[in-house]
């Protein structure tokens, strides 16, 4: 999320929390060729829009953290 909220894209194992939290356009992921990732995302680079993955980042942010906590717990 760190990467994403500062404009960067992510290549990363096909496992876990990335699959959770990075989007399809925001890198590329791999199951067990890091090297194939690595071609991918070069041809992909050209396409990836930094102001995209930082506002995708933001739905992670405290901010929306609380918003959505409010909601379930039905604070006002």
């Amino acid at each position: 999320v760190e990467a994403l909220a500062s404009g960067k894209p992510v290549i990363a194992l096909a496992r876990g929390g990335a699959l959770e939290t990075v989007p399809p356009f925001g890198g590329v992921f791999y199951e067990e060729d890091l090297r194939a990732a690595l071609e991918e995302f070069e041809k992909r680079e050209h396409a990836i829009r930094p102001a995209e993955l930082q506002a995708y980042a933001r739905r992670f942010s405290p901010e929306e953290f609380s918003r959505k906590m409010r909601k379930v717990l039905e604070i006002e």
